[in-house]
């Protein structure tokens, strides 16, 4: 079932060890298409209950950050935001300090960053300007 799909893709986030970039992008790519396809939000997501079922993987601020950051470095720009987002919304209220304020706000902000400078560039290419 895809709750089933869905634990096992949490699970290898959560992974204490290292993982390859291939299983990272596996997970990464199961969680996309879970949150995308039943329409749910970070918070169904991270909290371990999607639509009443226990996936028992609750997702920390960590966690969050982890796939908030991979999601913009493959250009999954507004997924990232969310996840970003709520990762500071766990630090500002919760006791979760595996990950610092100042660094998930850093990342958010490099995310505005990068969304501007895309915006650009497509208006540019859209508008027949040369690139500089």
């Amino acid at each position: 079932s895809h709750f089933i799909e869905i634990s096992s893709a949490l699970s290898e986030v959560s992974f204490p060890g290292e993982i390859s970039n291939k299983d990272l992008d596996r997970a990464m790519y199961g969680i996309w298409s879970f949150q995308y396809d039943f329409n749910l939000t970070v918070h169904d997501i991270s909290s371990g209950f999607v639509n009443g079922i226990d996936t028992s993987n609750v997702l920390n601020v960590k966690d969050c950050y982890r796939i908030g950051r991979h999601s913009v470095s493959v250009n999954y720009i507004t997924i990232g935001t969310q996840w970003l987002q709520y990762a500071l919304y766990l630090v500002q209220n919760s006791t979760d300090d595996s990950i610092g304020h100042e660094e998930v706000e850093d990342a958010i902000a490099m995310t505005q960053v990068l969304e501007n400078y895309l915006d650009l560039k497509q208006w540019r290419v859209c508008n027949g300007v040369a690139q500089q």
